[in-house]
């Protein structure tokens, strides 16, 4: 029983370092809030119709950071299409994010 356990703790921990090592490359960079030029200001991602010629169109669009980012672009854009309306400036970040 103690084997399976074993065994079990050692592929999870190969799977974990597996699953960060493509954020490797992130660490020594610094942070950088850039939705207002990225998602707000980014006519790109303001996809009105969920087709797959307007997602190809905002995936495959460079961000105003010179970046192609294309899986947050994506994202970026179904979440503009499902809000259906605009993001606005705040004066202080939503309580979600204080929570997390």
């Amino acid at each position: 029983m103690h084997a399976i356990r074993d065994r079990f703790l050692l592929l999870s921990l190969i799977a974990g370092l597996l699953a960060g090592l493509p954020f490797l490359p992130g660490f020594p960079g610094d942070f950088v809030f850039d939705d207002f030029p990225n998602i707000v200001n980014n006519p790109a991602i303001q996809v009105t119709q969920l087709d797959a010629d307007s997602l190809a169109k905002a995936a495959l669009s460079p961000q105003p950071s010179g970046s192609l980012r294309t899986l947050p672009t994506l994202s970026f854009a179904v979440d503009y299409w499902r809000a259906g309306v605009p993001i606005r400036r705040r004066s202080r970040p939503p309580t979600c994010c204080c929570i997390a």
